[in-house]
């Protein structure tokens, strides 16, 4: 990603239409260097059998903090629904997470989980029972971008521009991924992410640790260089 121009096309390599470095947004789990070998979770991701459930660093090629700095890591995604919460910083969630401690961020953490809520419906100025309707006719979405196919939504009566919609969903992003000057991590919980690649911020692919070029062998993944 060091060697693009900002608005190159990354459809081409298999992302979402209309991505480009620019826009381009990650969930990022990351170990210290000399725990590499923790990455072969990928492993264990990869097995319907075993539950995951994992922190992440929601990051752009701007604006990439991690949990404790750290470098390399796994590049994840993630249905929507298996998202269980984000927030502008750490939330200091510790170690060992199941399936219950999502079950619990779900329904418990109100704070992480309402905070893009919370700015969208500002934005619109949404009732929660506006908000809702919104989200039932969102559901089916991938993208924001798909919304660029849409002149108005109606909701509950009131017409608003599907433009209007996409920069609220927009500017709500920008809020958690941008730590609000912060040195510290933004933290979105995932449950049963699929990994993608693996994640690499350094400028060269000569600065990738031979056990992360292991890891990329034995998984067939690639590494994602995204730069310091």
């Amino acid at each position: 990603f060091t060697k693009l121009p900002k608005n190159f096309d990354l459809s081409k390599y298999g992302f979402s239409p209309n991505t480009t470095p620019e826009n381009l947004r990650l969930f990022v789990h990351v170990v210290p260097e000399y725990t590499l070998e923790k990455l072969n979770t990928v492993e264990d991701l990869s097995n319907p059998n075993h539950e995951g459930y994992l922190c992440a660093s929601y990051i752009s090629l701007k604006n990439k903090n991690t949990y404790g700095a750290s470098n390399f890591g796994m590049s994840l995604e993630c249905e929507n629904i298996n998202i269980a919460n984000a927030y502008y910083k750490n939330q200091s969630s510790g170690n060992e997470k199941s399936f219950t401690d999502f079950s619990s961020a779900l329904f418990e953490f109100d704070k992480y989980r309402q905070f893009s809520v919370n700015l969208i419906k500002q934005k619109l100025n949404l009732t929660d029972e506006e908000y809702i309707e919104l989200f039932t006719k969102l559901q089916g979405l991938k993208y924001p971008s798909q919304l660029d196919n849409m002149s108005i939504i109606e909701i509950k009566g009131r017409i608003f521009g599907a433009k209007d919609i996409k920069k609220a969903i927009l500017q709500a992003d920008e809020e958690i991924i941008k730590l609000k000057g912060s040195s510290s991590h933004n933290e979105v919980n995932l449950y049963t992410p699929k990994v993608n690649a693996l994640i690499a911020k350094v400028n060269s692919i000569d600065d990738v640790p031979k056990k992360l070029l292991n890891i990329s062998k034995k998984y067939d993944l690639p590494i994602y260089i995204i730069g310091k």
